[in-house]
């Protein structure tokens, strides 16, 4: 599971909104490790899909606006070193680089009568890269198998371009 917060601007205005995102994460990993003594060093290859978004929406006496985010597809690579406490189990730090699928949008709309914007949109889909680090705790179960409990944060670049788009005239 993670949660986090996207920022999305407005195409032509200097006002951010940020949708809190949230969903469930899924992927795989691979990775090479080598042991020295109680230090564990290694390097992984993970890919999944984020299945975050979420949505912010503000409005006031001249119309409303919606920003909406979600985040999809997402792979990174990243360094570890860890320490051995025990034969089972391993305590580690991470950091790497990581790309993921944005997807923003923002919609505007006009309340007030004979107002000269009509309803309006923009938005993209982009990829994002980032960086990626945390820790955690790996216990040894079976010669082949562990299990892991992990910490990770990742934070992408502030901002995606949202291209120049009219949904109609006014805008």
């Amino acid at each position: 599971y993670a949660a986090g917060q996207d920022a999305v601007r407005e195409v032509n205005a200097d006002r951010a909104y940020y949708p809190d995102t949230s969903g469930v994460v899924f992927g795989a990993q691979i990775g090479w490790r080598r042991q020295i003594n109680q230090l564990v060093a290694g390097v992984e290859l993970e890919i999944g899909a984020l299945g975050q978004s979420g949505e912010d929406t503000r409005a006031d006496e001249f119309g409303s606006l919606k920003a909406t985010a979600s985040d999809g597809g997402y792979a990174a690579l990243s360094g570890s070193l860890g320490y051995l406490l025990t034969s089972d189990w391993l305590f580690f730090g991470r950091v790497g680089v990581t790309l993921a699928s944005v997807d923003a949008r923002v919609e505007q709309s006009c309340a007030v009568g004979g107002c000269a914007l009509t309803p309006s949109s923009a938005s993209t889909r982009d990829h994002a890269w980032g960086v990626a680090f945390g820790g955690g705790a790996e216990r040894k179960l079976t010669n082949n198998w562990t299990g892991r409990i992990e910490y990770q944060y990742t934070d992408f670049r502030s901002e995606l371009a949202l291209p120049d788009e009219k949904s109609g005239p006014g805008w």
